[in-house]
């Protein structure tokens, strides 16, 4: 894995730590940490798209025995 890949899956880990265990955020700080989520996920998505399009691409084929 590369540095980038590692920095934004902190990134993402972080975020979702903070979202789902209930962190106190003052109002006008969670639109960043919604938007900071959403662009986390869009980027992780946006770097595996290759992968994720192969495996979609999978599910019409019959399997080859």
């Amino acid at each position: 894995m590369s540095r980038t890949q590692l920095q934004m899956l902190a990134n993402f880990l972080v975020v979702l730590y903070l979202v789902t265990h209930g962190v106190a955020v003052p109002r006008e700080g969670r639109a960043d940490l919604v938007s900071g989520f959403s662009f986390s996920i869009l980027a992780w998505l946006k770097g595996q798209a290759g992968q994720i399009s192969a495996l979609v691409g999978l599910g019409g084929r019959p399997l080859q025995v």
